[in-house]
């Protein structure tokens, strides 16, 4: 029972302890969150990606340039409604979102995403390093290594997939 009640008075701090949702997210870019991820742990920030899995409940994004950085995670995107305790904001479910979400099964989807951004490993030199203090078990578990949760989509681009 003490186990349970430390988790749930916990968890919130843990996760939105740092977030500040009534301020304007930071413009970054994914290379930035990389290099830099315990500057932007628990903030609000915007960055411009690719989808990479073709479906939502294991969306991941990536940068994709041929800018070289330093350092790289794998990224999970989820949405607020997945997360428990819910973070402080809402899923803008406005066109955007629509188009990506109708796009991700057969398009190659770019688009600007805003949220929260909550980094657990980053890979510097093929090490796995880790830089937050509680880490969940699935990116233990080298599923995922930072946890992106979706506040808004924008810029949405929709590529048609060449067939091969």
């Amino acid at each position: 029972m003490k186990i349970v009640l430390i988790l749930l008075v916990f968890t919130p701090t843990f996760l939105y302890a740092q977030t500040n949702v009534a301020t304007t997210p930071i413009a970054v870019k994914m290379c930035d969150l990389y290099e830099h991820p315990e500057q932007y742990s628990g903030k609000m920030v915007k960055f411009r990606a690719s989808v990479v899995r073709l479906k939502l409940e294991n969306m991941e994004l990536d940068d994709f340039t041929q800018t070289p950085c330093g350092a790289y995670m794998v990224v999970k995107a989820t949405i607020p409604d997945d997360i428990h305790p819910s973070p402080p904001f809402h899923l803008e479910s406005n066109e955007s979102w629509m188009k990506l979400t109708s796009s991700i099964s057969s398009k190659r989807v770019m688009a600007d995403f805003t949220g929260l951004f909550k980094p657990y490993f980053v890979w510097r030199d093929k090490t796995r390093t880790q830089v937050a203090e509680m880490v969940p078990k699935a990116a233990k578990k080298n599923r995922y290594d930072a946890l992106f949760v979706i506040q808004s989509v924008s810029e949405v681009q929709a590529l048609d997939i060449p067939r091969k």
